[in-house]
């Protein structure tokens, strides 16, 4: 479990989901920090707020056939190592089943495997996500399968 010192409370801070004409304002988020993803129609995206509103954190679910990827998790360059991101997934979590996939940077394999998600081998990936795992790897050759496999404590 990540033990994280937060200097503000979730009071502070709020999760929610965005609803489908609010999903704009996660897209905008992702490009004014250079990440230029934009938030499919029908991939729930979760978003966590500072007290003015203003999102400091986002991640995706995209749906594959019976699976889905948790992707896009971005935090806020100034809200990093502040436990944000750890309140954004811990959030997103009920969505979470032992269909949900993520694709990690090596160094984070231990940060997602906080939230309950194990390095899986790529012959494991649904056919549409192993697709897209194999695409990935075209340019970001270091990328690494995980699957969750349920909360650790």
């Amino acid at each position: 479990m990540l033990n994280v010192v937060m200097p503000y409370t979730r009071n502070e801070l709020s999760f929610c989901w965005l609803p489908q004409p609010q999903k704009l304002r996660a897209t905008h988020f992702y490009r004014d920090r250079g990440a230029y993803f934009k938030v499919g129609r029908f991939e729930p995206c979760g978003i966590v707020c500072d007290p003015a509103s203003q999102i400091i954190a986002a991640a995706c679910l995209k749906p594959f056939e019976s699976s889905h990827l948790l992707t896009r998790v971005l935090v806020d360059d100034a809200w990093r190592n502040q436990g944000v991101g750890q309140l954004l997934i811990r959030s997103m979590a009920d969505q979470f089943d032992h269909q949900c996939y993520s694709f990690a940077y090596p160094d984070l394999i231990s940060w997602y495997e906080a939230f309950g998600f194990s390095v899986v081998d790529e012959a494991l990936l649904p056919g549409l996500l192993q697709t897209r795992y194999t695409a990935y790897c075209r340019s970001k050759p270091d990328l690494v399968p995980m699957q969750f496999n349920g909360p650790s404590d």
